[in-house]
């Protein structure tokens, strides 16, 4: 999960202001691409 938060930062520090589905995913895809490379699918604990 990503914080709402520090998202609208992100995309404050890159100059965008739009709010629309198509800016919002692209927006999303380049900060995982770029800013969170170490970020990995979350998998439950295996039982004991």
């Amino acid at each position: 999960m990503l914080n709402p938060h520090n998202v609208h930062h992100y995309a404050r520090a890159l100059g965008r202001r739009a709010k629309a589905g198509r800016v919002d995913a692209a927006l999303l895809a380049r900060d995982l691409a770029r800013e969170r490379v170490g970020l990995h699918p979350w998998q439950p604990p295996t039982p004991a």
